[in-house]
């Protein structure tokens, strides 16, 4: 059993010192998922940074309810369009909104 899937995978490759997870095999692409992992790393806390609210804060459920209604309003309105920035935070706002249960 071991041989027929060391056919279909390729043999089993050391894991580098330091990584945790699964041990990487030819057919994987964990280096790319590592680096997604570490690009989105950054995008944490973005609301917070952009609504101007301290780590210790939550966010207000008022101010998240107001800003996703302006931006609603403005994509039902007469432009119809929002850019890429008001898009990204009607996202992240419904999702705030979405995961405080409120």
């Amino acid at each position: 059993m071991a041989r027929l899937n060391e056919r279909r995978r390729g043999p089993e490759r050391p894991r580098p010192k330091g990584k945790k997870g699964p041990t990487p095999t030819k057919g994987t692409k964990w280096l790319q998922a590592e680096s997604r992992r570490e690009e989105r790393a950054g995008t944490r806390g973005a609301l917070r940074r952009k609504l101007g609210v301290t780590g210790e804060e939550k966010i207000p459920t008022s101010r998240l309810r107001s800003i996703a209604k302006r931006l609603s309003a403005k994509a039902k309105g007469a432009a119809k369009k929002l850019t890429a920035s008001e898009m990204k935070l009607s996202r992240q706002v419904q999702m705030a909104l979405r995961y405080r249960g409120s």
